[in-house]
């Protein structure tokens, strides 16, 4: 029969379109990866991971260090032994983000992270691009702005 449902057609052109969009993605998605090389987003996270450890593994102010590919939270602590936060009215997230703009890095900071009043963080999201030479340059601006807004509350 030649006779045509039009509820159906609409129901078909949806799937037409959706494996339009899926495959469009695809080959975006494959060239992505032909600029990265043979590198992925993991293996770059853990390189991220890496050069973050070794920078703030030892800081006397970081209480701990946690994530995971191109997603890394910092613990800012007053004591690293006992995990004493910071005094929640001096608002150390919010001094390490304005360090680090005025150096060209921007970090997402969080307070309130431990009870929703004491605790700082400081949140990581490079771009999935970010090579390690860009990785490498966002851990030393922010060691440099965490040492200032450190320096700058004490």
């Amino acid at each position: 029969s030649t006779k045509v449902d039009f509820a159906k057609l609409t129901l078909m052109d949806a799937l037409d379109l959706a494996t339009l969009i899926e495959v469009e993605a695809h080959k975006r998605y494959m060239q992505f990866a032909e600029r990265l090389g043979s590198r992925d987003v993991d293996d770059a996270g853990a390189v991220f991971e890496s050069m973050l450890r070794q920078a703030f593994g030892n800081h006397p102010h970081v209480g701990d260090i946690r994530g995971r590919g191109f997603l890394w939270g910092i613990e800012l602590v007053r004591d690293r032994a006992s995990k004493q936060p910071f005094d929640p009215k001096l608002k150390l997230h919010a001094q390490v983000r304005r360090h680090g703009f005025s150096r060209g890095l921007m970090v997402y900071p969080m307070g309130g992270t431990v009870d929703g009043w004491y605790g700082d963080h400081i949140l990581l999201a490079p771009p999935f691009i970010a090579g390690e030479a860009d990785l490498a340059l966002i851990v030393e601006r922010l060691s440099v702005a965490m040492d200032a807004a450190i320096l700058a509350v004490q």
